[in-house]
């Protein structure tokens, strides 16, 4: 098997191993919101028309020099998203064990988490103050 249907087998694959398929399917996949993509793969100089030039780009993308720092290490795109969100549930949970003055909060409220928020933000600004116990809140 050739090395250009090595990686069409690894493009498909529904896992991924390797840092550099990975970039490769978010290309594609940022590519295809656009355009219509299709990988075909084709013999080696079988006289395809472009397949001479796609030869020539090829060698010229392997024999480029990295320009990112090095060592390049994968993240998912999801990385930083996820990161923020678990400070942000870490500090909330935080900020609730130590509150002061949130007698009827606790007794209403178990703690911070989804099912309180969606609960608590379809509420009036009256009903929010009584539960928490802020005055101001009634403003």
């Amino acid at each position: 098997m050739e090395d250009t249907q090595v990686a069409l087998h690894a493009l498909k694959s529904p896992r991924i191993t390797s840092q550099v398929v990975l970039e490769c399917t978010n290309s594609l996949a940022a590519l295809g919101q656009r355009n219509k993509v299709r990988l075909v793969w084709v013999p080696g100089h079988s006289g395809v028309a472009g397949n001479e030039e796609a030869d020539v780009l090829a060698r010229k993308g392997s024999s480029d020099t990295l320009t990112e720092p090095e060592p390049a290490i994968g993240l998912p795109y999801s990385y930083p998203f996820d990161s923020i969100d678990n400070w942000t549930r870490e500090k909330c949970q935080e900020d609730w064990s130590r509150g002061i003055g949130l007698r009827q909060a606790w007794l209403l409220i178990k703690g911070p988490g989804a099912a309180a928020t969606r609960s608590l933000v379809n509420l009036n600004r009256a009903s929010i103050s009584i539960i928490t116990g802020s005055p101001q809140w009634s403003r």
